[in-house]
């Protein structure tokens, strides 16, 4: 091969996957990627493949295994996990703080989906890059490719068809893993350092216990936002917003984790009694009929995602 000609699909692989790691927990499996900081090896993914578990077994594809690997921190709202620091003799992927990327570019995946093997082995996906999103609120961007994929793949790695690591494998757009969202690099690299070095890098706070529920009876500011987190599969976030007789606000959402459903009413309302434009409708419309405090409910329609997401709660301006 010509010193200036690009890699080919084998040589990325050989070159990329003894990085990538099969992750396991109780309840789940993933993939990872290691990475080198300040001198010590981690193991990032996403925080979803790990969540509630503060701890995970490691797998490298040339056998090292590592048991309870322990949770750095997590960032659940760019969905990222940091576990270590480990020692294994594998050379670490090199996250760049940004990669070039145009829409058509070949990409391919790199992971462990649907893995069922005691010793799995990674597997290699290619497709192109179909789109560059950005998720405007929280400023994080994203690398979409319809690459296929399945559960599994999530924490895995995108590269592009010159080797350069593009992101981390994040979301599937739909159950037949047509599209894969995958967090940039650069992103990546950025709140990966900040979880390192301490920082409350989601502004969600510790959630290490399931007790107790942070987000619930949170106070959200009229024409302001805040962050929340469905916790656990059949989570309901409740936030408390005040209103004035006959105020018309727009309650949203905004989330790539989850598939949402909002509603509000009374504080002492029933769930039932609740407004709501109906399951997968990310906002609603609501007249305040009496001054006092609302209550907002957020949760997944089928009841079984777990992931962050932005609400908010704007004025509407009569007409």
């Amino acid at each position: 091969q010509a010193d200036d000609a690009p890699p080919t699909p084998g040589e990325i692989f050989q070159r990329i996957s003894p990085s990538i790691p099969y992750l396991e927990t109780p309840t789940g499996t993933g993939s990872g990627i290691l990475v080198k900081q300040s001198g010590k090896q981690y193991v990032v993914t996403n925080s979803h493949v790990v969540w509630p578990y503060q701890e995970a077994f490691v797998y490298f594809p040339d056998g090292t295994e590592l048991y309870d690997v322990p949770l750095v921190d997590w960032d659940l709202l760019a969905d990222i996990a940091v576990l270590g620091p480990v020692d294994v003799d594998v050379e670490p992927v090199n996250l760049l703080p940004r990669a070039a990327v145009e829409v058509g570019d070949v990409a391919y995946l790199i992971g462990y989906p649907y893995e069922s093997d005691l010793y799995p082995e990674p597997t290699m996906a290619q497709g192109i890059i179909s789109r560059l999103r950005q998720w405007t609120l929280t400023g994080l961007s994203y690398v979409q490719t319809d690459a296929a994929t399945a559960p599994g793949q999530s924490g895995g790695i995108l590269v592009a068809a010159d080797g350069k690591i593009l992101g981390l494998s994040t979301y599937i757009l739909d159950d037949q893993g047509a599209f894969t969202l995958a967090l940039s690099s650069g992103d990546l690299r950025r709140r990966m350092f900040q979880i390192l070095r301490g920082y409350d890098v989601d502004q969600l706070g510790d959630r290490r216990s399931l007790l107790d529920d942070t987000d619930d009876r949170k106070t959200i500011l009229l024409d302001g936002w805040r962050y929340g987190y469905l916790d656990y599969s059949g989570d309901v976030d409740m936030f408390v917003v005040e209103l004035t007789e006959g105020q018309q606000v727009w309650a949203w959402l905004d989330s790539y984790a989850i598939d949402p459903e909002i509603a509000i009413g009374p504080i002492h309302a029933h769930e039932e009694e609740l407004v709501s434009d109906g399951p997968y409708v990310n906002d609603v419309y609501y007249e305040a009929p009496e001054d006092g405090e609302y209550l907002i409910m957020v949760r997944d329609v089928e009841a079984d995602d777990t992931g962050a997401y932005l609400i908010g709660v704007s004025t509407v301006d009569d007409e």
